[in-house]
């Protein structure tokens, strides 16, 4: 497979090559067994720009795994899972990452897990190679590049992490599924400064004044997840889910990245949504929905409510008609901010459609 991509900043190709094996079987009556490995290569080539490239600006890399995991019955309405992948990447080396899991069934309808697994992030080469240009400013003797640079010795990103959950499944009419996690990251991303340099690569001469990313950063989270879902009769259905997120940064010692003591994942602490569709007769069907996203502190987004309302009524048995109202909330809001990119705000909308189905 070949993928080209071009824009004004970036042009470029990545040939990929992928392929996995898997084995499967049932041995007695107690264990599900799945097998397998995979090998991937990529051969990626970016033309590189000021603005824009990456050091060396072609790259191999080669990933082989191998992956095992076993489903044992323990006893009526417990079952054990455990398995794990072992990967080997030109970048980082040999990784475990392994998984376990019990489910227990109490009682018909219910049902009772706990798992824990680690799970690995290798680095891009986005990590290893960038050279981001992010302003110019006009210097004495030559121009002065504020910028971000890759790092080299990138190491991969562990993942540690415990849940436990319940579920409630009555038939088709109610569902609900709880679930509580605690985690740990280590190695996580901090934007180190470096001394100023001077290049003569890419064109023009410039002094270089980066930041480089390094592996200074560990963090704990915990949170809790809801979701149910409810059918109230033939023509009424209700969603609804909340979650919680909690992120705490603990920064290495001697960092300088100001903005790691305050990392929150980029994530809401707190967000919901209630979706309910109604249908009433046999040709009309209203939806509505309503959304709260809490505030992303470490990017400046703050808290908004987003209110959707659609109603579709079938005209004939193969047209109907749509119509939406969307962000009824507010005129507009953000819900995303970066540096790299200008971010637009997302504001009040309106559409009518005709449908038509050929069958």
């Amino acid at each position: 497979m070949t993928l080209s991509r071009r824009s004004g900043a970036l042009t470029g190709h990545e040939n990929t090559v992928d392929t996995e094996l898997q084995y499967h079987r049932r041995a007695g009556s107690r264990h599900d067994v799945v097998a397998g490995g995979g090998y991937r290569f990529t051969d990626n080539l970016v033309r590189p720009t000021f603005a824009f490239s990456l050091e060396p600006a072609t790259s191999r890399n080669h990933v082989v795994n191998l992956f095992a995991e076993d489903e044992v019955t323990l006893a009526k309405g417990l079952r054990l899972t455990f398995g794990s992948k072992i990967e080997r990447d030109a970048a980082a080396g040999w990784n475990l990452q392994p998984a376990v899991r019990i489910m227990w069934e109490p009682a018909p309808r219910h049902h009772v897990w706990i798992s824990a697994s680690r799970a690995v992030r290798t680095p891009s080469n986005i990590d290893l190679a960038v050279r981001v240009a992010l302003a110019v400013i006009p210097g004495p003797v030559a121009p002065i590049v504020i910028g971000v640079v890759g790092n080299a010795n990138y190491q991969p990103e562990r993942f540690h992490d415990i849940e436990a959950g319940y579920r409630l499944a009555a038939g088709s009419t109610l569902a609900v599924d709880v679930t509580a996690f605690r985690g740990r990251y280590e190695g996580l991303p901090t934007s180190e400064p470096l001394a100023p340099v001077f290049r003569t690569a890419p064109a023009p001469a410039h002094v270089l004044i980066a930041s480089r990313f390094e592996n200074r950063l560990t963090a704990e989270t915990a949170g809790l997840e809801v979701a149910a879902h409810l059918v109230l009769s033939s023509a009424w259905r209700i969603h609804g889910s909340y979650s919680g997120f909690h992120l705490s940064p603990h920064p290495a010692a001697g960092t300088r990245d100001g903005a790691a003591a305050t990392f929150d994942g980029n994530a809401p602490a707190h967000q919901w949504q209630v979706r309910s569709s109604v249908r009433i007769g046999a040709r009309i069907e209203v939806n509505g929905a309503l959304f709260r996203t809490g505030a992303l502190r470490a990017i400046g987004v703050p808290a908004y409510t987003r209110a959707d309302m659609g109603v579709e009524v079938t005209l004939t048995p193969r047209l109907s008609m749509r119509a939406a109202g969307r962000n009824l909330a507010d005129p507009r809001h953000a819900e995303y901010v970066t540096r790299a990119v200008v971010s637009t705000q997302v504001p009040r909308s309106a559409d009518l459609q005709l449908v038509w189905r050929w069958r």
